[in-house]
């Protein structure tokens, strides 16, 4: 899930998208950042409004939109998208496009009308929509019915909270293309729980696969609702049937147990607790629970 991203306005980096962008509906209240590629929509984009923008790399869909445009997004750089609840319709192509890389959708709407092809040609891998509502968008979108997924929830019994393997690769926020150096935050929150991945390595942070950690790189477990005192992750075993060590990482507290492919951290009950890479980590098809200080 996206964390909105908070500009300063005193900067230069506040811009009418209008300055960038010769198409027919971008609107002067939408906000661009150009050194982060990100693009912040408060207005419902028109027919074509940011067609072929490959320089938008970030969607933050406020909730005053109600639709998207046919074309709207068409052919731009975007990877993960997540609509709020608000938006209840989808033009026609509107994140389509033979260079969209587009692989991941939220739609938080129960009933949201799509027009035709709205992916059409991108890699889509998941469309995430309410779990009550999956049953309707199979009925109506049946050709994208392998693509839907319910939006995954944490399950808390007692004070253990739990994050399955589905609610690990919910986020979608990894440093590709060869960006090395590019300093990326990404957070998932669930349950209470925010996991926020602080890394500079291509290939690295949040993906399908689980979460990949590079050396020095660092996960921060914030819990908003009580002091942590255990997190257990369970890791593939195929991955770690391979190596003995893990890449332990260096913050204090982390251990990790071959036989049963789990880190765990152990120590003084914490609001926040980070886990710092001391070598290359991959942490595939995981599970994580979080056990809270009572």
């Amino acid at each position: 899930m996206m964390a909105a991203i908070l500009l300063c306005c005193g900067t230069s980096v506040l811009t009418s998208c209008n300055d960038y962008d010769d198409n027919t509906a971008s609107q002067s209240s939408d906000i661009w950042d150009a050194k982060t590629g990100t693009l912040i929509v408060n207005s419902n984009p028109g027919k074509n409004a940011y067609k072929g923008r490959t320089d938008i790399k970030k969607l933050i869909i406020s909730n005053d939109v109600t639709s998207i445009g046919d074309s709207a997004f068409f052919n731009c750089d975007i990877s993960v998208i997540d609509l709020p609840a608000s938006v209840v319709r989808i033009g026609s192509e509107a994140f389509s496009g033979d260079d969209a890389p587009l692989q991941m959708i939220t739609i938080n709407a129960k009933d949201c009308d799509w027009g035709t092809h709205p992916f059409f040609e991108s890699i889509l891998v998941n469309i995430y929509v309410p779990a009550e509502a999956v049953a309707k968008y199979e009925t109506k979108y049946p050709n994208y019915k392998k693509q839907l997924r319910p939006i995954p929830e944490a399950v808390r019994t007692g004070n253990v909270i739990e994050w399955d393997g589905a609610l690990c690769d919910y986020t979608w926020d990894t440093i590709l293309y060869a960006e090395d150096g590019k300093n990326v935050t990404a957070h998932n929150s669930q349950g209470g729980i925010t996991v926020t991945f602080n890394g500079t390595e291509e290939d690295s942070g949040f993906g399908i696969w689980g979460i990949h950690l590079i050396k020095g790189e660092k996960l921060t477990f914030t819990s908003m609702v009580g002091e942590i005192s255990q997190i257990k992750i369970q890791v593939d075993p195929y991955v770690s049937e391979f190596e003995d060590e893990r890449g332990i990482p260096v913050a204090e507290g982390w251990t990790w147990n071959n036989e049963k492919n789990t880190f765990t951290w152990q120590g003084t009950p914490s609001d926040a607790v980070d886990m710092i890479a001391s070598d290359d980590i991959d942490m595939d098809k995981i599970e994580i629970s979080f056990t809270l200080d009572n």
